[in-house]
């Protein structure tokens, strides 16, 4: 009898649909920071969190990309320590593309609303490819 799986095509698609809505969010977010908070006059240049935020779309694309595909395949491989492996490999860029959004976050953003949603979403994108791990080697060996 084979066992249940508890890792569905939702479960897979959303550390990379948090991700998604996170950087969203931060783009929203960053809209009106000037390019230099001590001299609002000082229009010349491009502010550190517009940079941050192109910088993590970089990034984040292809970790969307890889883990999306590499997910799909490692559920598919018929052994297991594979699916694991791959699955562990595909899933750390999205927790690095995530935790780098929390730090931009919460270094540039202001405490309000429109900033803590995206720390949270980039928070919650970072636990979602974690829980997934764990639960590729949580899931019995055939």
């Amino acid at each position: 009898m084979k066992a249940p799986t508890l890792i569905t095509t939702a479960t897979l698609l959303l550390p990379s649909l948090l991700l998604t809505l996170a950087w969203i969010s931060l783009t929203l977010a960053v809209q009106g920071i000037p390019e230099n908070p001590d001299d609002p006059l000082d229009t010349r240049g491009v502010p550190a969190s517009a940079i941050w935020t192109v910088i993590i779309a970089m990034l984040g694309a292809p970790s969307i990309a890889l883990s999306s595909i590499a997910n799909f395949l490692a559920n598919k491989t018929r052994h297991k320590e594979i699916g694991r492996s791959v699955s562990l490999l595909a899933n750390l860029p999205t927790i690095a593309t995530s935790l780098l959004g929390l730090f931009v976050t919460t270094s540039y953003g202001s405490v309000s609303i429109a900033t803590i949603l995206p720390g949270a979403l980039f928070l919650a994108s970072a636990a979602a490819s974690s829980i997934l791990i764990r639960a590729r080697f949580k899931a019995p060996s055939q």
